[in-house]
């Protein structure tokens, strides 16, 4: 089992930079093919939000386990000293979806999903909404 680097990126309209970025809401999103028993994992930064939503979206054939970590690092990897668990063990049943609230803030996070035994070549979504208090 590796562990796999992916892409997550501004859904809808990405907002400028600047002074009045930890105000605005930044929606971003992700996704994998489930074709393997490889940790995806999707790093993003907190951006100085205290709030996130995110949803995960299984349409294949198989589980999905997924964890959630704060982190003070932007590469921070799971077993890392400044990387923290914050939801951990989550288990997410065959073709359904699921969406989860937190209140951490951190200034990093890693979101790691691992399909069980070799899903069947679906795509999973992954949605992250970060919202300010």
């Amino acid at each position: 089992m590796a562990d796999i680097t992916e892409t997550i990126g501004p859904l809808g309209e990405d907002h400028p930079k600047g002074h009045r970025q930890t105000m605005l809401p930044n929606p971003m999103t992700g996704s994998f093919v489930a074709d393997d028993t490889d940790n995806h994992d999707f790093r993003f930064k907190g951006v100085g939000k205290g709030r996130m939503t995110i949803g995960l979206d299984n349409p294949s054939n198989k589980t999905v386990t997924w964890a959630l970590y704060g982190s003070f690092d932007k590469d921070g990897e799971v077993g890392d000293v400044a990387l923290f668990p914050i939801t951990t063990g989550q288990t997410l049943a065959t073709a359904t979806k699921v969406y989860e609230t937190n209140n951490d803030p951190f200034p990093f996070y890693l979101f790691r999903a691992t399909v069980a035994a070799g899903g069947d070549s679906t795509t999973i979504s992954l949605f992250i909404y970060l919202s300010a208090f």
